[in-house]
């Protein structure tokens, strides 16, 4: 009974190890991604994310306030 429990456990492990390694090498090669970033077209590429939110949370405010009037209304 002992023997079963422990290979399970033994099994569970080596599968979370497995699963730890490859989140290692993800971390690994975003690291890598982020020291090769070029600097201009990160802060380019945020600009445009940036704009987009505003945006987007442009568009949710005037979509609630409609909606509130039409309640109101």
């Amino acid at each position: 009974q002992y023997r079963g429990d422990v290979g399970n456990d033994i099994n569970h492990l080596n599968e979370i190890q497995g699963m730890l390694k490859s989140f290692q090498n993800s971390l690994r090669v975003k690291m890598s991604d982020l020291e090769d970033a070029d600097m201009a077209q990160a802060i380019s590429d945020l600009s445009k994310e940036e704009v987009g939110l505003q945006a987007t949370l442009q568009a949710g405010s005037r979509i609630q306030r409609f909606s509130l009037m039409n309640y109101i209304g």
